[in-house]
């Protein structure tokens, strides 16, 4: 969880919210839940894939730190597993070039989360890969 400021929609004072992401069963899921200490006005703002508001993406990096998904495989186990996310990401081919020369090192990065997704999605396809944090700035992540 991690807090992040947000103005209330109803008064214009600025209060705390509490953001999640959480990995499910076949996708990332994630929510914004805003309580106003001015005028206690509540929201609740959730969805999932990979459309998080950018801002609150974030604070959850701030909070948890930048995560990075690695592999090691070659031949068609690296061609499954890139091509598996290529269809999740949306990977142009250029990304998914330089996915495939980094494998080793560094498919991915991002949330806890949305690391544990992708490992569990290329685990379905037969590959052992690695999710662990990287040490540096939040605000250097990509999917």
């Amino acid at each position: 969880m991690a807090k992040l400021a947000q103005v209330c929609s109803k008064c214009g004072a600025i209060s705390s919210a509490e953001a999640r992401q959480v990995n499910l069963v076949g996708f990332v899921s994630w929510s914004l839940e805003f309580e106003c200490t001015a005028c206690g006005c509540t929201w609740v703002a959730c969805g999932h894939g990979w459309e998080i508001p950018e801002d609150w993406r974030q604070a959850l990096l701030e909070e948890g730190g930048l995560w990075k998904l690695s592999i090691a495989a070659t031949g068609p186990e690296l061609f499954r597993a890139i091509k598996a996310l290529r269809d999740e990401l949306g990977w142009s081919m250029e990304e998914t070039r330089r996915a495939k020369a980094r494998a080793a090192e560094e498919l991915a990065r991002g949330t806890r989360a949305e690391m544990d997704f992708l490992c569990g999605l290329l685990a379905r396809h037969g590959a052992v890969v690695l999710v662990s944090r990287v040490q540096g700035d939040a605000n250097e992540s990509s999917k």
